[in-house]
């Protein structure tokens, strides 16, 4: 998952990377490091999925 699939997964589940932020107990320092200087955890990109196909929300 890059940076721009999971910000825009994020917003669409959260309403903004605060909201998410918030929602996942996380700093938005946390997810903008994610595929940046870091990739994203495959188990976080695969919950995240999973979260908004059980939600309907598609990015």
């Amino acid at each position: 998952m890059t940076r721009a699939e999971l910000e825009t997964l994020l917003i669409a589940l959260f309403g903004s990377l605060g909201g998410a932020a918030v929602a996942l107990d996380t700093s938005r320092f946390t997810i903008r490091a994610w595929g940046r200087d870091n990739p994203v955890p495959p188990a976080v990109a695969s919950l995240l999925r999973m979260l908004a196909a059980e939600r309907g929300v598609t990015p």
